[in-house]
């Protein structure tokens, strides 16, 4: 039968192209295209520098000081240092800390050359976020990071060079008369804008140097004075001693020395040559 023979050879010619077809694009689909990857599921790497740097703005900046009881009182000079900056970061460039960050730690960890305590300017756990901002895992968890370093910093500096620059003692104490000394009018975040090279100054304050070479005197009193007491300390005068002008006591000799410290050994006596090194001619 024609028909039949007809109808059988069109079905078997369908399916056939149907069969070519089907192969083809499930060909195609198996192919990557250049530049793909296989495997969609393969990590991405890690944040590294790439990007731009995150910015500031004046809430956060309040934000983060204020949630922190030692950077609180620095709030104003916080303020100045970001706005003079248009809230861009200060501590990092090109999404990597600047060497300043670790100057300051480095400085701060001396303080007590200065007869300052180390501990009161180590507020934040500076080097676990450093850490952590190494491993960042993206650009959103790295630029976090950087704002909270970012801050932090600042809130140490300020801390610190109040202390630094202007003393721990009140000038205007009216129980402390001894103090006659004027306020150190020091504008901070001057300072560190300075300190981190966005301004110039003829003086070498912004590196923590001192200014006075009288400074210097003091530091190397104060080595003395701890020198000597880890070798004992000064002699104990009997409690409740009072001494008037003119009056002998066996304190006396223990008084001296306590202020003066112990007396210098003399250096052995020379006596004079009377003999001539080398026979006359």
């Amino acid at each position: 039968m024609p028909f039949v023979r007809r109808s059988f050879f069109t079905y078997f010619l369908v399916l056939l192209l149907g069969s070519s077809l089907g192969a083809a694009l499930l060909s195609s689909c198996g192919t990557d295209k250049p530049g793909q990857t296989a495997d969609a599921t393969t990590a991405a790497p890690a944040a590294g520098t790439s990007g731009p740097q995150p910015l500031l703005d004046s809430a956060y900046v309040v934000r983060a000081l204020g949630a922190v009881p030692q950077f609180r009182a620095e709030l104003p000079w916080a303020n100045k240092f970001y706005r003079e900056r248009q809230y861009r970061l200060g501590w990092f460039k090109d999404n990597q800390l600047v060497p300043q960050a670790t100057q300051l730690l480095q400085t701060i960890a001396k303080a007590s050359d200065e007869g300052l305590d180390p501990r009161k300017y180590q507020v934040k756990d500076l080097a676990k976020l450093f850490s952590a901002l190494k491993v960042a895992p993206d650009e959103a968890h790295r630029d976090a990071l950087e704002q909270e370093i970012d801050v932090a910093l600042s809130g140490t500096y300020f801390v610190w060079a109040s202390d630094f620059y202007r003393g721990v003692a009140n000038p205007h104490d009216a129980k402390n008369t001894a103090w006659q000394v004027k306020p150190n009018k020091i504008k901070l975040h001057k300072a560190l804008l300075t300190y981190l090279g966005d301004r110039k100054s003829k003086y070498g304050y912004y590196q923590f140097a001192p200014l006075h070479p009288e400074y210097n005197n003091l530091k190397k009193a104060l080595a003395a004075y701890r020198i000597r007491e880890a070798a004992g300390g000064w002699p104990a005068l009997p409690a409740g001693l009072v001494l008037r002008p003119g009056q002998s006591s066996p304190a006396v000799s223990a008084l001296r020395q306590r202020l003066l410290g112990p007396r210098p050994t003399p250096p052995p006596t020379l006596r004079r040559c009377t003999t001539r090194p080398w026979p006359m001619p």
